[in-house]
């Protein structure tokens, strides 16, 4: 998606890095899934400035059945191609064969230029001994912060041109005094005044080119500044319903409906995917689905959502939307909510205007503590279940390094609880700092936004096939079904996501899946180390 000045507007530095796209602060890009018979682990680590590398490592798992990853002939080729959702395969560049790491067989890596923000469908494809196949990992671009000139570098490069246009004016007016004498003939005074003339013109046309050049450069700039990512303005407002608040939320922004704004399309099934947080304490969560206001279409960006009963307090409210050109972003706002009323005795539903999602879900937990005896590796769910974080035993989780976060459910006597689908995936899980400064919201397919991966991977097939905006999206291409590893794993109640800490400090986890129909939502607590 091409984005203009009117789409993406000027941001601070500092906000444009708190703020990635489809998540908060952590900008990297997890899947897990498979590229015909090989399972495969792929991160994109997108730049955060446009032109740039974005560097693609992808890990090739031997088959469930086949021979394993070898070195020489027997060893699969990986390669990657980025897509441009409006471009097509028939208009980017060819596939890059990425390397492999040295000592490690069954990892590659590539480093792709993207030259503008937008959406992409990074094209990875495997082929080996067992076959070949091909996995779209949709991504999301955009210039998210300005490079600044480093004070040592910007001291040497002047006094390198301060050299040079006193060299240049020294050439000058060398040349005009004394280019036309004859050897050993000694400049006139009428020859010095022509050499001062003419090095005085000189640095008049120096100095205007100079001046020229600087004020192309700050148009340059200005126009990069104006195309710094920052997410849609987001309004927020609660209005009493029966015996419920309903909370509306507003795109609020002159950027929406405009030059390069495309529609959003549902992803699991909804529009969007709303998360609310109480700060500071991180101890009461929320996963909600807001509809469009009452005869306003989505595409008016107007939005109600009904309440559960969330204690009184700040929230960290973040909402995760994708538009039909596969571009997926987080947006964000806080907001303050009052004590619940008191539901009349007894309670009467039909009074209630606006019915909650019935995939809607709420937990509330102990508040978050800052360096507790022990990191609990058990939460307890509803009719005494339990959720069990199966870390390994090692030390302490470091930031930028593989994170294992994978969850079994159990009864009270040690028996596993099979899981079901819940909006057409395993599970979701939420990973906030106790700051809020980084939120993401993950799969076990990883942080790629199902809708857009659709979006994507059936564009690329066709070609050139952008959608006119207003039109109606494309057909929506089924969830990725799921593998027999993860059918496997959903029988013994377990459910993993790929993910790694962006930054250290204290977090907080909430795990969510479905059994005999009901949401159960284990929450953790866990310190990350900042790595060497």
């Amino acid at each position: 998606m091409k984005l203009p000045a009117s789409r993406r507007g000027a941001l601070p530095v500092l906000a444009a890095a708190l703020v990635s796209l489809g998540h908060v602060g952590s900008p990297n890009v997890f899947f897990e899934g498979t590229a015909g018979p090989y399972p495969v682990h792929i991160v994109i680590r997108p730049p955060a400035v446009i032109p740039a590398l974005a560097e693609i490592a992808v890990r090739v798992r031997p088959p469930d059945a086949g021979p394993g990853l070898g070195r020489g002939p027997g060893r699969p080729r990986v390669t990657a191609q980025p897509v441009q959702w409006d471009a097509g395969p028939f208009g980017a560049p060819p596939p890059e064969t990425a390397r492999q790491v040295r000592g490690e067989p069954g990892l590659f890596t590539a480093s792709l230029l993207l030259m503008t923000a937008s959406s992409y469908d990074i094209r990875v494809a495997v082929s080996g001994p067992a076959g070949g196949g091909t996995v779209a990992v949709p991504i999301s671009t955009t210039a998210s912060r300005r490079l600044e000139m480093r004070s040592g570098m910007t001291v040497g490069l002047l006094a390198m041109a301060t050299l040079l246009f006193a060299g240049l004016l020294t050439l000058v007016g060398a040349g005009v005094r004394e280019s036309v004498l004859a050897p050993g003939v000694r400049p006139l005074p009428r020859d010095r005044r022509r050499a001062r003339v003419a090095m005085a013109a000189t640095a008049a046309v120096l100095a205007a080119l100079l001046l020229a050049g600087r004020s192309w450069w700050n148009r340059i700039d200005a126009a990069y500044r104006q195309r710094l990512y920052r997410p849609y303005h987001l309004v927020t407002g609660l209005q009493p319903d029966g015996p419920q608040r309903v909370l509306r939320l507003t795109i609020a922004d002159p950027r929406w409906r405009g030059p390069g704004w495309t529609p959003l399309v549902p992803d699991h099934g909804k529009l969007m995917h709303l998360f609310l947080i109480r700060k500071p304490g991180l101890d009461a969560f929320a996963h909600l689905h807001p509809v469009p206001a009452p005869g306003a279409p989505a595409d008016d960006g107007a939005f109600r959502v009904a309440l559960p009963r969330l204690p009184a307090g700040v929230y960290h409210l973040y909402a995760d939307v994708t538009e039909e050109s596969g571009f997926a972003e987080t947006l964000t706002a806080a907001v303050t909510l009052p004590a619940p009323p008191q539901p009349p005795a007894p309670f009467d539903p039909q009074r209630a205007g606006l019915q909650a999602d019935p995939d809607d879900s709420a937990r509330l937990a102990a508040p978050v503590a800052w360096r507790p005896p022990a990191e609990a590796t058990v939460s307890p769910l509803d009719g005494g279940l339990t959720m069990t974080w199966l870390r390994p035993v090692a030390p302490r989780l470091i930031a930028g390094r593989d994170a294992a976060l994978r969850f079994a459910v159990r009864t009270p006597d040690g028996r596993p609880v099979p899981l079901e689908t819940y909006m057409g995936m395993l599970g979701h899980a939420v990973v906030c700092r106790a700051d809020g400064q980084v939120f993401v919201h993950l799969h076990p397919q990883g942080t790629v936004s199902m809708a857009a991966q659709a979006l994507l991977g059936g564009r690329a097939g066709r070609g050139n096939a952008k959608t006119p905006p207003g039109h109606a999206a494309m057909p929506m291409m089924p969830m990725m079904p799921m593998t027999p590893a993860s059918a496997t794993a959903a029988g013994r109640g377990e459910v993993a996501f790929p993910y790694e800490f962006p930054e250290p400090g204290r977090y907080r986890i909430w795990v969510q899946v479905k059994s005999a129909g009901q949401v159960l939502t284990g929450v953790f607590d866990v310190e990350v180390g900042r790595g060497a």
